[in-house]
């Protein structure tokens, strides 16, 4: 009889996570087929790191580089490049059976936490719409990458502290240092320790704190690494200048954004619209005074009523703390919150949201079919929702055009869409799309500096200069302005301006071959060839394998050659 019933449980247990599975790949399959998006490019599709023609010195530079650190993460691109080229579909399908994985995990860890509705958390992880942003985009690799390892490490720990031995602690470091090396997010995990340490209301002792401290240490580290790493890449300026209060106002605002995401997952977009924030006014700061409220009610009631959503909470903002924008961080230029950075904290809004849903099918006194009838609605819901969200990562233009209906504001979407109507010759149709983006965001030197491409593509460098030297006005060593400033000046006949920028530019960036060929070739036209092999020598030997480089430095020798003369 024992051993008919385990079976059964076995048996039971499979059928469950079958069901998760079948459920989220149903979910997810508008996705499947979607396209490369936004920054896609920089981590995989473009990344000359990836290319298969680097080899081994690919992987190197991965490990190695400053730029876009997530190692383990661009390793799995690594080997995905080599397996699959640039097919999307086994990507998306990678993404999606992983983020199963997670949910089935996540499942199992909250059983043995023995946190009630543990399956119905896990399902509900699986199909949360808020997480389709960290599955259908591939640039979020590392969301579900690190998920994995950070919820083995979770088990891990778990099986340790239940007498599993120093196999089972070894294991949970290893999948830690991984986790932490596919994204630096989940440096919070020592935080998720110390909550599920109080939720068995273990003693803190000696013992428990030694095997504790390498993990905070190893996220400490981590974090350092991330600063040391990252910063040369957070820009400076208005967007990043906000005084400690404000950005503790930012951040109440931030946790409440996060909560009434999950409970109700409605009008999520791409890009939430800025906040616009000032600690003068006390009323901006009434999300961070409301949750020190919630704190201090939940810590009244917390030896009774109030300890389970105490300890969600304080598991979903520490877990937060990398997002809350507490640190300068460069997508804040953009906007303070994304549906991307909560895929770690929905595991446990996931549980304290399936705890609460059969505590209150308990309390109604619901039995057999109309006990799971609530929790199926909700299913269903989050499914169908899933289903619709996924659909709009089909491919940029339908990304973008979703955005500007949710965000109309949002300058990033009217550059980027812009952007994709120029790779495939539309001028004129980016040129539009630019305009209206200038019409919310008039000042935004990235659009002016696109707008301006835009029409020297069109063949209008006399409008194209005005923009351009809006932009410059903001960004007066950007070299891509100045790149643009230099063709059109070239294009209206300005040969000697043109190439006193074209100089500028190739002093700020010289390992930007474009400066290089347009000054070559005004050089050229301007009849001095010597000089248009000198830029052209001094490119090569900053980029010696750049193909229009040696194509360029070919044609300018042959010209250099006198034509033989023709004997009889």
């Amino acid at each position: 009889m024992p051993f008919r019933l385990h079976c059964s449980r076995r048996r039971l247990a499979i059928l469950a996570g079958m069901l998760i599975l079948g459920l989220t790949v149903l979910a997810y399959l508008p996705a499947v087929r979607g396209e490369f998006l936004w920054d896609d490019d920089r981590h995989f599709s473009e990344n000359p790191f990836m290319d298969p023609a680097h080899g081994l010195d690919g992987l190197r530079a991965i490990w190695t580089q400053r730029a876009l650190y997530y190692p383990l993460t661009s390793t799995t691109f690594w080997v995905a490049r080599r397996l699959w080229g640039l097919n999307p579909v086994p990507y998306h399908q990678l993404m999606i059976l992983l983020h199963v994985a997670n949910a089935i995990l996540l499942w199992q860890l909250l059983r043995r936490l023995r946190v009630p509705g543990a399956w119905l958390a896990g399902a509900i992880f699986a199909l949360h719409p808020v997480n389709v942003q960290s599955v259908a985009w591939m640039t979020e690799l590392k969301n579900v990458q690190s998920g994995l390892f950070y919820l083995l490490a979770l088990l891990g720990w778990l099986a340790f502290r239940r007498g599993a031995g120093p196999l089972a602690y070894g294991a949970a470091l290893l999948a830690f240092l991984l986790a932490l090396l596919s994204k630096t997010s989940t440096v919070t995990l020592p935080a998720a320790l110390l909550v599920i340490h109080l939720w068995r209301r273990e003693p803190l002792d000696r013992r428990a704190v030694l095997a504790w401290m390498p993990f905070a240490l190893l996220s400490l580290a981590a974090g350092l690494m991330t600063i040391y790493f990252h910063k040369p890449h957070v820009a400076e300026g208005l967007e990043w200048s906000e005084s400690l209060p404000t950005r503790l106002f930012i951040a109440g605002n931030c946790v409440w954004f996060y909560l009434s995401k999950l409970l109700l997952p409605l009008n999520l977009t791409f890009v939430y619209p800025r906040w616009e924030i000032d600690a003068a006014r006390l009323t901006h700061g009434t999300g961070l005074f409301a949750l020190l409220l919630l704190v201090a009610v939940l810590w009244r009631g917390r030896r009774t009523w109030g300890r389970a959503s105490l300890l969600a909470l304080a598991y979903y903002v520490a877990s937060l703390l990398p997002v809350l924008n507490l640190f300068k961080m460069y997508y804040a230029r953009y906007s303070y919150v994304a549906d991307h950075w909560q895929y770690l904290t929905l595991m446990g809004g996931a549980a304290w949201l399936a705890g609460g849903l059969v505590w209150l099918v308990g309390r109604a006194g619901l039995r057999g079919p109309m006990a799971a009838l609530p929790p199926a609605l909700l299913l269903t819901l989050f499914g169908g929702l899933t289903w619709s969200q996924a659909a709009i990562y089909r491919d940029p233009q339908t990304l973008w055009l979703n955005t500007i209906a949710d965000n109309p504001t949002a300058a990033i979407s009217y550059n980027n869409l812009g952007i994709y109507h120029m790779e495939r010759g539309d001028y004129a149709a980016a040129e539009l799309v630019l305009r209206a983006g200038l019409e919310h965001n008039p000042t935004n030197p990235e659009l002016l500096t696109i707008t301006g491409a835009a029409l020297i593509y069109l063949n209008r460098p006399h409008e194209a200069l005005a923009p351009l030297e809006a932009a410059r006005l903001q960004l007066p060593d950007d070299p891509e302005v100045l790149n643009n400033i230099a063709l059109a000046q070239l294009m209206t006949g300005q040969t000697e301006p043109a190439l006193q920028t074209y100089a500028r530019v190739m002093e700020l960036k010289p390992d930007f071959p474009e400066p290089y060929l347009n000054f070559a070739h005004a050089l050229t036209d301007a009849g001095r060839l010597p000089e248009a092999l000198a830029a052209i020598e001094l490119g090569l030997r900053i980029l010696p394998r750049h193909p229009d480089l040696h194509a360029l430095r070919h044609d300018l020798l042959a010209r250099r050659q006198p034509a033989p003369s023709l004997q009889r």
